[in-house]
């Protein structure tokens, strides 16, 4: 056998007698450890079905709670007896009542009863209890649907307290939800409140902006509507 033969198969195996040795240390590690890796899966398996159980738990729980929300607001709007005045202000106190430990709910849950709270005072007409609680709907969740509405809910109370400026305060939030399939209400009805408090280049730019975002849809109609009407003012 030449010598270079002799060499390759005595590195080949040193090579197999290392894996050999490793193969060996590897497996003793996990003998003598067997217990303790035993345990980390348990304890990694028992964390993932904790988890599972937990977030199935609260969307039980969440489910739950909505539906007697939906309770409490099919009670409020039944109106098979119709009920006269006296009745309505002891369904809305009734309502009010019940509401109230949700409203301190987190999530879709406390937006929820606080919108519903928002309406029931807003129906009384105590327009500033109204806001307080469309407010905190939405504050409570500021990525959906809700909070362009609760922003929405909040101009229409400021415009009946008179307060034109939060009003299109509220208006330009809501006009600026990307998730506010009203939006381009939204954005003509505050341009319309900047034109109630007398600031018409504001106004002009506003309504500019619902033409140029999207001039087929019927707001955009109006508002060119209001833009001619500044044109032939300032023809004059």
């Amino acid at each position: 056998m030449k010598k270079t033969d002799t060499k390759i198969k005595a590195k080949t195996n040193s090579k197999q007698a290392e894996k050999k040795t490793a193969g060996a240390k590897l497996g003793a590690f996990l003998e003598s450890r067997g217990k303790i890796v035993s345990i980390l899966l348990l304890v990694i398996s028992v964390g993932l079905l904790s988890y599972v159980i937990v977030s199935k738990v609260t969307e039980n729980s969440v489910a739950k709670k909505l539906g007697e929300l939906d309770a409490i607001k099919f009670e409020l709007i039944d109106n098979t007896t119709a009920p006269s005045e006296d009745d309505w202000i002891k369904k809305f106190d009734k309502a009010k009542e019940a509401l109230a430990p949700y409203a301190d709910k987190g999530g879709i849950v406390g937006v929820r009863a606080n919108l519903m709270l928002g309406d029931i005072f807003a129906s009384l007409e105590q327009y500033n209890d109204a806001v307080a609680y469309y407010k905190a709907a939405a504050d409570k969740n500021k990525n959906s649907y809700t909070y362009s509405l609760a922003n929405t809910q909040q101009a229409v109370c400021y415009e009946q307290l008179k307060d034109f400026s939060k009003a299109a305060d509220c208006y330009k939030a809501a006009s600026e939800d990307k998730n506010n399939r009203l939006r381009y209400h939204a954005m003509l009805n505050y341009a319309r409140v900047l034109e109630q408090q007398g600031n018409v280049e504001a106004a002009k730019e506003a309504y500019q902006k619902l033409v140029d975002e999207d001039s087929s849809n019927a707001y955009a109609m109006i508002a060119k509507t209001r833009l001619l009407s500044y044109e032939i003012k300032e023809a004059k």
